[in-house]
């Protein structure tokens, strides 16, 4: 047997050599490997964008590494962690986003996970049986970067790519109506509903519905919205009529819509303006009223006859009803007031003025600016007959003229509008007035003096002077038409002579007139006894400034009358 040492002598000895030995080209691979790497890695991190954290209530589905987050099925982003919240109430899911879609994450960005769902109005995310769930998101637009959100457990109705306008819906009951159940117009869909819940004072359901553009344009001031949820079957005259707008509608519900043409204001509606939603059509074209403000009045007649239910009306044209009647006893004074309690109606009684925009909360407030400009301008409340035949009375309003002024009192728990007396209490009191005054005339003096003067009346009457004048007044008429007779038969040859006598009488002032011009030849300054006449006055000229020479001569020298001259 061989020992340790003789085997080692049989290794055969290593031999070195002294000349160096080239580099392999073996090491290109690990290098090439590593550029690579590296590569990626910096392409990797140029093209990471921020890390955001998305709160949902449960992570189901939702596995790190895997789930993507996809904006229009393009991944935008890769869940990196899923943890709890610190109370343990729900998840906080991080995401890292990619650096194309990092500005388009801003607080308004929603997100939410697509999963199978099966709805009565449609089915989504089946893709994800197969694929797995994902994260999807609805940018918000330019606002204020974001990197920790809220996350919706339903996707949104409404995204912010949308183009259309919302509204209100009020109704008594919700019924059938579903979230995205279908609005009609004509039978065509032309939005959906978004969302539904109780009003601020739970007194009616107030739904909101979207209406895609363009035909948003269609809905207007005076749009009538009813429900078409379900199957309606009427039975009339002409058989059985079956109404049902749609498959989908019967299932979710749904809202139709139509614009009539009408006095009112026909003007685009604004955005959130609310409107009433009705049983159905026919309850559409009726306007039930669903809105009122209430007001009371105090009045001193009798009510009778006016019962709850009643109309108010204005000149003729509803605006309320009666909601309440009531008997108050006055214990200071001993006075008994009937207060009647009516509910106005702002959807008729607002209908003829400019339709302003207007929402629930606002009606009260700009019904009762209206009654205080109406009520300052003379209108007042009274009883009124409804009815002569069965005596029912109704609340009416008018504009009194030359009535005291008065103002709405605001201090009890309802506003109180002033009244004057019914047309009826008004004439009864008239009435009694007159018969007061009636009572304070001498009456029994003047039917005296009245019996004596029909008696004078009498006695002239009958008396013989009067049947004489009588007589005497019937031969003078006698008379007269005995002379006009005898004129009439005169008249013709009178008439002639006349006409002679007119005929003469022109011939006589046309000589006359001849006779004028002929003196008014002579007597001008070219005629004889004109030329005559001025020669004559010249010589008594002459001669006067003769006399007047002499004259004057004989004052000075008075002596001239003896001597001479």
């Amino acid at each position: 047997m061989k020992n340790n040492r003789d085997e080692l002598d049989d290794v055969p000895t290593a031999i070195v050599s002294g000349e160096t030995r080239k580099w392999s080209v073996i090491w290109l691979i690990p290098i090439v490997a590593l550029v690579v790497g590296i590569l990626f890695v910096y392409h990797d991190y140029q093209s990471k964008g921020p890390l955001i954290s998305i709160v949902f209530e449960s992570a189901e589905g939702i596995q790190p590494g895997q789930t993507w987050l996809k904006y229009r099925d393009v991944s935008v982003g890769q869940v990196k962690t899923v943890e709890f919240t610190q109370d343990l109430s729900r998840v906080s899911v991080k995401v890292q986003l990619t650096k194309n879609i990092a500005s388009q994450v801003t607080k308004n960005t929603r997100f939410w996970v697509v999963r199978p769902r099966i709805a009565l109005t449609g089915t989504s995310g089946i893709s994800t049986l197969f694929s797995g769930v994902y994260l999807t998101m609805d940018p918000g637009g330019e606002h204020e970067l974001e990197d920790e959100f809220v996350g919706l457990e339903e996707p949104p109705l409404l995204f912010s790519h949308s183009v259309g306008t919302s509204y209100k819906l009020r109704t008594p009951q919700l019924g059938s109506l579903s979230i995205s159940a279908p609005v009609y117009y004509r039978q065509i869909q032309v939005g959906e509903v978004l969302r539904y819940g109780l009003s601020d004072d739970q007194s009616f359901v107030e739904v909101d519905i979207f209406v895609e553009a363009p035909h948003d344009q269609l809905v207007r001031q005076n749009t009538r919205f009813w429900n078409v949820s379900g199957l309606g079957i009427e039975l009339g005259g002409d058989g059985m009529k079956v109404d049902m707008a749609s498959l989908a509608s019967l299932v979710a519900g749904g809202v139709a819509f139509e614009t009539s043409d009408s006095l009112v204001n026909n003007q685009l509606a604004f955005p959130g303006k609310s409107f009433t939603l009705y049983d159905d059509r026919k309850e559409s074209i009726k306007r039930p009223i669903s809105i009122t403000v209430p007001y009371v009045l105090h009045f001193e007649d009798s009510v009778r006859g006016l019962s709850v239910g009643a109309a108010v009306e204005f000149r003729g044209i509803r605006i309320g009803t009666v909601a309440d009647i009531s008997m108050q006893h006055d214990m200071v004074n001993g006075q008994i007031h009937i207060p009647v309690l009516v509910q106005l109606e702002p959807e008729r009684l607002l209908a003829s003025t400019d339709q302003q925009q207007i929402v629930v909360g606002d009606y009260k407030l700009h019904v009762q600016r209206l009654m205080d400009k109406l009520i300052a301008n003379g209108m007042r409340g009274r009883l009124q007959t409804g009815n002569l035949l069965t005596g029912q009375l109704i609340v009416g309003f008018d504009m009194i003229p030359n009535t005291p002024a008065a103002t709405i009192d605001y201090q009890g728990d309802y506003p109180a509008l002033p009244t004057v007396p019914g047309a009826l209490t008004s004439l009864t009191q008239s009435l009694t007035s007159i018969m007061e005054k009636l009572e304070d005339l001498p009456l029994a003096k003047m039917a005296h003096h009245l019996e004596q003067t029909l008696a004078g009346v009498d006695a002239l009457v009958n008396s013989t002077e009067l049947k004489q004048t009588i007589g005497d007044l019937a031969a003078t008429m006698h008379s007269t038409r005995q002379l006009m007779t005898s004129l009439d038969a005169k008249a013709s040859p009178l008439l002639s002579s006349l006409k002679q006598l007119s005929e003469d009488t022109g011939k006589m002032v046309k000589q006359a007139d001849k006779t004028l011009q002929g003196l008014e030849g002579m007597v001008a300054e070219e005629g004889v006894i004109g030329t005559q006449l001025t020669r004559m006055l010249q010589e008594i000229s002459t001669a006067a400034r003769s006399i007047g020479s002499l004259t004057e001569y004989l004052e000075r020298h008075p002596e001239a009358l003896l001597q001479g001259k």
